[in-house]
């Protein structure tokens, strides 16, 4: 999980746009499994959370994410104020 801060007039759309920016990207590595992109527009702040089959995977990508994380940040005018790492242990996916 990525999040981001900044002051963006859209962040919605912005989140939206970055997410499809990313998305062929993402769906090429072996390994992924989706991605997520919440929103807080009264705070500013954007979290983007992908999902990956295992750790083997997550570790391979670590450093190509980080670098396309940065340079999602830097075009979309906002900062990276963190970056974390989860094992799902429980998921209810409703449709």
């Amino acid at each position: 999980m990525s999040k981001f801060k900044g002051e963006i007039e859209d962040l919605p759309g912005t989140a939206r746009m970055a997410s499809e920016a990313m998305l062929d990207w993402l769906q090429q590595i072996d390994g992924y499994r989706g991605l997520i992109a919440l929103v807080d527009e009264a705070s500013g702040s954007a979290c983007f959370v992908t999902f990956w089959e295992n750790e083997e995977a997550v570790v391979k990508t670590r450093v190509s994410r980080s670098t396309l994380r940065d340079q999602m940040a830097a075009t979309a005018g906002a900062e990276v104020v963190g970056s974390e790492e989860f094992v799902v242990a429980y998921s209810d996916v409703v449709e």
